[in-house]
């Protein structure tokens, strides 16, 4: 039965993705609820227009704002107002992808107004949970969050988290009774664990994927290769995968520790599937994380992974390791363990959870039913 036979007429819903980067939720609603015939209206930054990767049959509404250097916070610009006031009257229900924004207020309190259910998805609790590793940004979103982010979640009629460790977080902001768990989830059948043709390799490649950011901690794994250097005769290698606004200062550091032969800097990639099939070990070393997408795609390709213990690590990790944050010698104590364990069992046991737990298909089948009930009873 599709989304229309169930509910005897298309559904519209606008989604909210306040920030230029899509969120996961919104890379995977985009390709799902299309072939469910809902009518999906997404709106975004202009500037996040080059970052899409545009699906059929969704329509994309494109709004201007300033964005606060260093931080990527928007703020809209008026006509922003009367794009979304005009898209939500037509609407059944919204979905925003996040509470932190000032678009995510606005979407809340536009709602309330025009009797459509709200929901929101939050991954972490900025300047409470999450930092951007900065004192004074964080102080700012410590206080963003009690206050205003408080209101938006109270405006809301129901709050999507990715996993179990945002319920415990949010009990001090929403009811519980609003909180309902969905997973982010990957398109399990591109991310897959189909070797590569590749040469046989003597040393181990450790991978590293995501922005070159304070809050992403790499001074901690360029010291981990350090290390791993020192204290093991196996020859470690480490490609970083991302761009960022501390790629020179990672670059200097790595001359400075002595491991710039053996660290790569890649940059920006818009596919990152060959590096996570040719690779040993993902590494993850941030000081704050929500749900990790790159613990869940590495897996999928049958890619081990050592990570800290941030967010929601705990909850995605299968096949290899959570460490404490911060220490040099337990990440690369770790990183030495999986490769002494066995390869073939790790990589089965990676691909088979991601499988199992983090199929687009199946959490986009829960997000459809959980709108149908919001909307039924409203």
């Amino acid at each position: 039965m599709t989304w229309r036979e169930a509910n005897k007429a298309e559904e519209d819903i606008v989604l909210v993705n306040p920030a230029k980067t899509p969120r996961p939720e919104t890379k995977m609603l985009s390709e799902q609820l299309p072939d469910d015939e809902a009518n999906l209206s997404v709106v975004i930054p202009r500037e996040g227009k080059g970052r899409l990767q545009p699906v059929d049959d969704v329509e994309y509404v494109f709004y201007d704002a300033w964005f606060v250097p260093g931080v990527r916070y928007p703020i809209p610009f008026p006509s922003f107002f009367v794009q979304l006031f005009n898209l939500l009257r037509r609407a059944d229900i919204a979905f925003v992808t996040s509470y932190i924004y000032l678009p995510c207020l606005v979407t809340t309190l536009f709602s309330t107004v025009l009797r459509i259910p709200c929901v929101l998805s939050v991954d972490v609790l900025v300047g409470v949970h999450w930092s951007y590793g900065r004192a004074v940004v964080d102080s700012i979103a410590n206080v963003y969050t009690r206050t205003v982010g408080r209101c938006t979640l109270a405006l809301c009629d129901t709050v999507v988290v990715p996993g179990e460790y945002m319920r415990t977080e949010l009990r001090q902001f929403v009811n519980e009774e609003k909180i309902t768990v969905i997973p982010n989830g990957i398109d399990v059948g591109h991310f897959s664990a189909e070797p590569m043709t590749t040469e046989p390799n003597d040393c181990v490649e450790l991978l590293y994927v995501g922005r070159l950011a304070p809050v992403k901690n790499i001074s901690l794994l360029l010291r981990s290769v350090r290390y791993l250097q020192e204290h093991e005769e196996t020859e470690y290698v480490l490609t970083l995968v991302g761009d960022g606004e501390d790629r020179a200062r990672y670059e200097s550091m790595a001359r400075r520790l002595e491991v710039s032969d053996d660290v790569h800097f890649a940059g920006y990639q818009s596919s990152v599937r060959a590096y996570y099939r040719d690779a040993d070990v993902l590494v993850l070393t941030s000081i704050s994380e929500g749900f990790p997408t790159v613990l869940m795609e590495a897996q999928a390709c049958g890619l081990p992974v050592v990570t800290t213990d941030v967010g929601g690590a705990r909850e995605i990790v299968a096949a290899g390791a959570v460490v404490p944050r911060d220490e040099p010698d337990a990440i690369a104590s770790a990183i030495a363990d999986v490769v002494a364990s066995n390869t073939a069992t790790l990589s089965a046991t990676a691909r088979h959870h991601a499988e199992t737990q983090y199929s687009q298909k199946r959490l986009c089948d829960r997000y459809k039913s959980m709108f149908r009930k919001q909307i039924r009873n409203n």
